[in-house]
């Protein structure tokens, strides 16, 4: 068993089945559509026109990537001030009140008397100034073009 050959089988006979209407008319397409320059080129330059396109696309994904890219830091730049502004708002609000507090429970220290007026007046008006400068600051930053200083114009 181990010593029998066995035979390979023999070419095979095999026709070529008629083309359909449909591929016809495709391949025709195809044929048309391509501009003759196309067609005349070798393998080599054809390969080489695709390479050369490929490199142009990624090129151009390249710069769309950068621009996107640039739109979105100064996008992220503007939230990140505003950010800071409201910080530093919310630091001076804070402080105001350590301040109202120490006016109101302390007493003042290097014979410094403040008058019962200007302490009314300061318990009155602190926190809706706080509230309007944090405000004002904001609107200012996320708005820029309803600024308050008129731009010149080159035109």
């Amino acid at each position: 068993m181990g010593d029998e050959k066995i035979a390979l089988p023999g070419p095979r006979r095999v026709e070529k089945l008629p083309e359909r209407a449909g591929v016809q008319g495709a391949a025709a397409a195809l044929q048309g559509s391509a501009p003759a320059a196309l067609q005349s080129m070798s393998n080599r330059e054809l390969i080489g026109q695709v390479i050369d396109s490929a490199k142009q696309l990624a090129k151009k994904e390249i710069e769309l990537a950068k621009a996107e890219l640039r739109a979105d830091l100064k996008a992220e730049v503007a939230t990140v001030k505003g950010l800071g502004v409201a910080g530093l708002c919310a630091i001076w609000a804070v402080g105001m009140m350590l301040v109202a507090c120490g006016l109101e429970l302390e007493p003042p220290r290097f014979d410094l008397k403040i008058p019962a007026q200007e302490r009314a007046w300061f318990s009155r008006t602190w926190m809706p100034s706080a509230v309007f400068t944090g405000m004002s600051a904001l609107n200012f930053l996320t708005r820029p073009q309803a600024s308050c200083f008129p731009r010149a114009r080159l035109s």
